[in-house]
């Protein structure tokens, strides 16, 4: 298992984003803990991402036969504090998923 300061494997990601999707389906979870849980999942998502986009901008260099640097994996910034906008309620509008 990684510590706390190092990065999480591509795989772990994965493997952790299933289970915060599980929980969060379960629908078994008091509101703040799933908005928590839901936060976890978008920064890890956004992790998986630039992980992902990395690895394919490596092997568009290998296969044009590029020198390629070892592979690194940019840290994605931290999200902004939600503003009171942020956590008003806000009426759906026509392009909202219905679950």
């Amino acid at each position: 298992m990684a510590k706390r300061d190092e990065p999480l494997t591509f795989e772990a990601i994965a493997e952790r984003l299933e289970t915060i999707a599980e929980r969060l389906e379960a629908g078994d979870t008091k509101l703040e803990e799933a908005v928590a849980l839901f936060e976890e999942g978008v920064k890890l998502a956004r992790d998986g991402e630039a992980r992902l986009d990395a690895a394919e901008r490596r092997i568009e260099q290998l296969l044009q036969g590029d020198t390629v640097a070892p592979l690194e994996v940019a840290t994605p910034p931290a999200p902004a504090a939600p503003t009171e906008a942020d956590r008003a309620p806000r009426a759906p509008d026509e392009d909202d998923v219905p679950f």
